[in-house]
């Protein structure tokens, strides 16, 4: 009896028509009346399944390779003025600059200097807990960059003059001696 109702119901959807169907003995009759269409389901809605194991299966592999935050560093090697640059998921989220009274001093005396930024440290943490590091060369002035603050309150435009000259085009030994020499000139 179950069999006919659903081989009814089945053609009613499949052509489309209204029916009766009577199940039960003859004293308890049962009518189901209708117009039964063939449920169509959107494509998209049928393959949802496949849709989501995929997005899964992407987010999942793109966590091993993709970091969630990354933090990078750049600083001057004529000024010792400084950005930390921070992404999550590769979105610039803060930027952190710093300048150095050099920049400044730099800056009203030759109105067109911008700073070069060169690359000095970057941090990738990824979702597995894996960190990846990277280091570059720090310019001399940004590691004594607040020591050269102090220099640069304390001492006249020729000395200043002299130290920019010596970070643009001095070895790094050079740039060392210079500022330890403004730096003891400075204490005394």
């Amino acid at each position: 009896m179950v069999i006919c109702y659903w081989l009814l119901a089945y053609r009613a959807q499949r052509d489309d028509q209204r029916i009766l169907a009577f199940m039960g003995g003859f004293d308890q009759a049962v009518v189901i009346e209708g117009c039964m269409k063939k449920d169509r389901l959107d494509p998209l809605a049928r393959r949802w399944p496949v849709i989501l194991a995929g997005l899964g299966l992407s987010v999942g592999v793109l966590r091993w390779f993709v970091p969630y935050r990354s933090g990078e560093w750049r600083a001057c090697p004529v000024s010792g003025s400084s950005i930390e640059t921070t992404r999550w998921f590769g979105i610039p989220w803060k930027k952190r600059q710093t300048t150095t009274h050099l920049a400044t001093w730099l800056r009203r005396h030759e109105p067109g200097f911008e700073p070069r930024l060169s690359f000095v440290a970057e941090r990738s943490e990824f979702a597995y807990g894996r960190v990846l590091h990277s280091c570059g060369r720090a310019p001399v002035i940004f590691m004594r960059a607040r020591c050269v603050d102090a220099i640069i309150d304390e001492n006249d435009d020729t000395k200043i003059s002299g130290l920019v000259t010596v970070m643009r085009s001095g070895t790094k030994q050079e740039q060392e001696q210079q500022i330890s020499g403004l730096d003891e000139s400075t204490a005394r």
